[in-house]
């Protein structure tokens, strides 16, 4: 995590694919699975995208995701890099409204 800036919508994108799958203690669900280690490139890649969309559309809404690029990093890592769009959307705007004003 940042010393500041961690709600930032980019940040919080990135901190979800750097978490593996059950590492966040109170959000079990986050991250990306551990059952891709050890399999050939090309099937582990296709298996882990798929994963990673799902995870960032469930957890991370300010976010339209456009791609997932997964890229090789040596030594038989993977890198994975989020092609997304900050969503402007006044839906959320107004969901937070609503939950401010549920609190007076």
């Amino acid at each position: 995590m940042l010393a500041s800036g961690n709600s930032k919508t980019e940040v919080c994108v990135n901190n979800l694919l750097r978490t593996w799958y059950k590492e966040a203690p109170y959000g079990r669900r986050k991250g990306i699975r551990t059952s891709y280690v050890d399999k050939p490139f090309s099937s582990a890649s296709n298996q882990m995208k798929a994963d990673a969309l799902d995870m960032l559309e469930e957890f991370e809404e300010r976010a339209d995701i456009n791609d997932i690029i997964i890229g090789p990093y040596g030594n038989g890592d993977m890198t994975l890099t989020a092609d997304i769009d900050i969503n402007t959307s006044t839906d959320l705007d107004d969901e937070e409204l609503e939950d401010d004003d549920d609190d007076e």
